[in-house]
């Protein structure tokens, strides 16, 4: 019985030989790299990063992509995302239509949790005038990994999502960022006081 739980668990569609799995594992190291931070004086913990991550928004778990390397207009996995639909007709041949109508346009969860989550990057870009030692190397850590695995996922999911791609992209440059200015403040001062000093 435990091999049939195993190879049931293994054969899911959301197990671990797909992305809908190892997408939202990588993702918990959020919620360590905050767990690892409560050591922090809380002066030098950001309003910005705490209040940036995404919350669930309701009915997400009830619709899911589709992954599959070629999938037509005509199949099941298509129609799956884009039945129930209703076309406005003052809208017809209008590419605002076809934007509102989108498998991932405004009147899904695909466009508005992505939107959301522009808030992690916009709340590490205010945090580019905080000093260096502020920084934490768990929390930029992970916002570059997690943006750098969504970037992927947003890539292979049909259809694809640009906007999850735009801010998943934007969380990796600035995630990126932040380390580049933490490690150089911590492992070359020199440098750092030197570029100090021509600023």
């Amino acid at each position: 019985m435990a091999a049939s739980k195993s190879q049931a668990f293994w054969n899911h569609p959301a197990g671990p030989k797909t992305i809908h799995f190892w997408a939202p594992a990588a993702k918990w190291v959020l919620t360590i790299a905050n767990i690892a931070d409560f050591s922090k004086p809380p002066e030098k913990i950001s309003y910005p990063q705490q209040l940036g991550p995404q919350r669930p928004q309701k009915g997400e778990s009830a619709q899911r992509y589709s992954v599959s390397s070629e999938v037509s207009k005509s199949s099941p996995e298509f129609r799956r995302g884009t039945e129930g639909r209703e076309t406005d007709p003052q809208m017809a041949g209008s590419k605002l239509k076809a934007f509102w109508n989108h498998p991932a346009g405004p009147k899904t969860i695909f466009f508005w949790a992505p939107t959301v989550k522009w808030g992690v990057s916009l709340a590490n870009i205010s945090d580019f005038s905080k000093p260096p030692e502020s920084l934490s190397y768990p929390q930029q850590a992970v916002i570059l990994c997690t943006g750098l695995v969504w970037s992927r996922y947003s890539l292979v999911v049909i259809p694809r999502n640009w906007n999850l791609f735009g801010n998943s992209f934007a969380m990796a440059g600035t995630g990126l960022y932040q380390l580049t200015r933490k490690i150089t403040h911590d492992c070359f001062p020199k440098t750092q006081a030197a570029a100090e000093a021509q600023a």
